[in-house]
């Protein structure tokens, strides 16, 4: 009685399992991917060695774009004997990673199962090729990394060189003005001792006078009426000696004539 029990309750359980794994193809088929998700993950809770619920939950993984995912479902399968699509598909998950290398290893997985598989066949060459053009590229960034590396550096050595020519400039102009200021100190203490060795009666000479401008031009007036005066009177003693002389001459004119 315990032992039909218990195979009724297999076979509910098998039942709800294969309703589950038909719902999820029916979704899948339907290009519901989210759903048959849904429907393969309530599959795999009845009954979690189901490979067929294991791989298609995968394919759900992969046409939802969830690449990582797919991987991680389909490397759970590969080491399956004789199904060749379970490293097929693990190969085009990881393709759709740009992991060249291990999308080929999986599709060559495949051909040593199946070497008639075309399409492995053809994703090969074709991972082959991008892997190709990756590594070209990562070469290529290489080189121009290194080439901008370089730049770097002689653009920094530059910097460096026109830094040290300036602060040398900066140096060189300092002691220029050091030396000129030295120099104009050197001639002011010349100077102030040159102007210690004069007399000083010169120095005397040297002070102003005291006088205002108003006695200056007074003093000036007084000069100029004094000089007009003198001549006033020398001309006056020209004019009175022109006088004598003409007196003197008429003189003698006249006792010429008597005698």
């Amino acid at each position: 009685m315990l032992f039909y029990s218990i195979s009724l309750l297999s076979q509910s359980l098998i039942a709800r399992d294969n309703t589950y794994l038909r719902n999820g193809n029916q979704a899948f088929s339907d290009k519901n991917a989210l759903e048959a998700e849904k429907s393969y993950r309530k599959s795999l809770e009845i009954n979690p060695q189901n490979t067929t619920a294991q791989y298609n939950l995968g394919n759900a993984l992969y046409a939802q774009k969830r690449y990582e995912e797919a991987t991680t479902q389909f490397q759970a399968l590969v080491q399956q004997p004789n199904n060749e699509n379970f490293s097929y598909n693990l190969g085009n998950s990881l393709l759709e990673q740009k992991k060249y290398a291990e999308a080929i290893a999986a599709y060559k997985q495949t051909l040593r199962k199946n070497p008639k598989d075309a399409d492995a066949r053809y994703n090969l060459a074709y991972a082959q090729s991008k892997l190709k053009e990756q590594e070209e590229e990562k070469k290529d960034k290489k080189q121009n990394e290194d080439s901008e590396d370089k730049e770097k550096d002689e653009q920094k050595k530059q910097e460096e060189q026109k830094k040290k020519e300036e602060q040398q400039k900066q140096e060189e102009q300092k002691k220029q003005e050091e030396k000129q200021k030295e120099a104009e100190n050197q001639q002011k203490k010349e100077d102030k001792q040159q102007e210690g060795d004069k007399p000083q009666e010169n120095q005397q000479q040297q002070k102003p006078s005291g006088i205002s401008q108003e006695d200056a031009k007074r003093m000036m007036e007084a000069l100029k009426n004094e000089e007009e005066k003198v001549r006033a009177r020398v001309q006056q003693q020209r004019n009175q000696q022109q006088m004598g002389s003409r007196k003197g001459g008429k003189g003698r004119a006249e006792g010429q004539k008597d005698w």
